[in-house]
């Protein structure tokens, strides 16, 4: 996915978008790259460094509001995915 190719209205929202994300996901992953394709439905990437690896989280939905909402949920299971390794490599 190119960002470049997003309009400038999807850009904006990206941006507030990815704001949100990152806070979902703490401060053991950054996110790197939020695109944003279709009119409806809609699908949004965000990719998400996790120490060494770079994961994609995505959501779709038939609205940009509601593919936001599908990519906030993906964001938290990945944090808690996330957490749950590290809990599970020190025990």
């Amino acid at each position: 996915m190119n960002p470049a190719a997003m309009t400038e209205a999807q850009a904006q929202f990206a941006d507030r978008l990815a704001e949100e994300v990152q806070a979902v996901l703490g401060p053991t992953m950054t996110l790197e790259i939020v695109a944003i394709t279709g009119d409806g439905p809609v699908t949004i990437v965000a990719d998400c460094r996790m120490a060494d690896r770079l994961e994609p989280v995505i959501g779709r939905g038939p609205t940009l509001l509601d593919a936001s909402r599908d990519l906030i949920t993906a964001a938290a299971e990945l944090r808690l995915s996330a957490a749950w390794q590290r809990l599970m490599e020190t025990t």
